[in-house]
């Protein structure tokens, strides 16, 4: 492909397998590629991937694409790890668009982030990534739109948070977690907590937030915005880093307790007879000294005593 000042270029929905490395050396320009379903196998030869050479690239748009399915490509690795390798391997500093929807991703590729410094908005919506990695977003700074919808989310943990809030810093910023399946437990208060309080970042949708329908319980379906702490049982400092002890916890924990007593109590039973019964006697032997009537002496002895 030889047109040098190609900008756009949309190759989506064409059944495109392979893609070979030099395929788009001669488009040194480009700033937008769309290969949206189409099938790739991620195969690298030579040690570097078909976008090395688009240095240039702002745009890079791979939705329904099978990156999380497994292939028999050589080396054995599944396809997400030959699309992360030859993006990584790849020249691609400028890319400020990512879009990865539909693709079945069950994790969000740290080494692929790394290697985009200057990625401004990421799309990642129905996929089936499950948590946010720790320090993920450390190397793009300049993140400005985040959307991770239609996953299979539980929770958000503070340190997610965290991660939103240092980005947010420099610019505001939009975060989509809509259509999640979010466990409503103690482990989310600090998330709900920061819904309420955050300024500069727009969470996309926020309302529509519920709790999974698969929780069972009073709490199924309910909007994450309107519940409080102790909805859940937990304290209302909870800043989510750990999963307090709800009622139910501390029920059980006195049931142990009292279980551990009567035990106590079964195994040392005729030592509490027995001292039950020195208890009764002693009881018995002050009643009857107390209540022996009193004796008279005959005149004679005491006047006998008296002198």
């Amino acid at each position: 492909m030889n047109s040098s000042s190609l900008l756009h270029l949309n190759l989506a929905n064409n059944k495109i397998q392979v893609i070979e490395n030099s395929s788009f050396d001669l488009l040194p320009f480009l700033r937008q590629l769309n290969l949206d379903g189409n099938p790739i196998k991620f195969v690298t030869r030579d040690g570097r991937g078909f976008v090395y050479s688009l240095g240039s690239l702002r745009e890079l748009s791979m939705k329904r694409c099978g990156l999380g399915e497994k292939t028999t490509a050589r080396g054995n690795r599944s396809n997400v790890q030959g699309f992360v390798y030859t993006l990584t391997k790849s020249k691609l500093g400028s890319l400020k668009k990512l879009s990865l929807e539909n693709n079945r991703l069950s994790t969000l590729p740290v080494p692929l982030l790394d290697a985009l410094p200057s990625l401004e908005a990421l799309f990642l919506g129905n996929n089936t990534i499950s948590e946010i990695p720790e320090n993920v977003f450390l190397k793009t700074p300049d993140l400005r739109m985040i959307d991770l919808s239609g996953n299979r989310i539980r929770t958000v943990s503070m340190e997610t948070t965290d991660q939103f809030v240092k980005l947010a810093s420099r610019h505001s910023i939009r975060v989509n977690l809509t259509n999640n399946p979010f466990y409503c437990d103690c482990a989310l208060v600090g998330f709900i907590s920061w819904m309420h309080q955050t300024r500069n970042v727009t969470i996309v949708n926020s309302v529509t937030y519920k709790c999974t329908a698969s929780q069972s319980g009073p709490l199924s379906g309910r909007s994450l915005i309107n519940l409080i702490p102790k909805y859940l049982g937990c304290s209302s400092t909870s800043r989510g880093t750990g999963l307090r002890l709800p009622y139910a916890g501390l029920v059980v924990i006195v049931v142990v307790l009292s279980l551990l007593f009567v035990t106590v109590m079964y195994l040392n039973r005729r030592g509490i007879a027995r001292h039950c019964t020195e208890l009764q006697n002693a009881r018995k032997g002050r009643v009857e000294e107390r209540d022996r009537p009193c004796v008279a002496l005959p005149y004679s002895e005491v006047t006998s005593t008296i002198s």
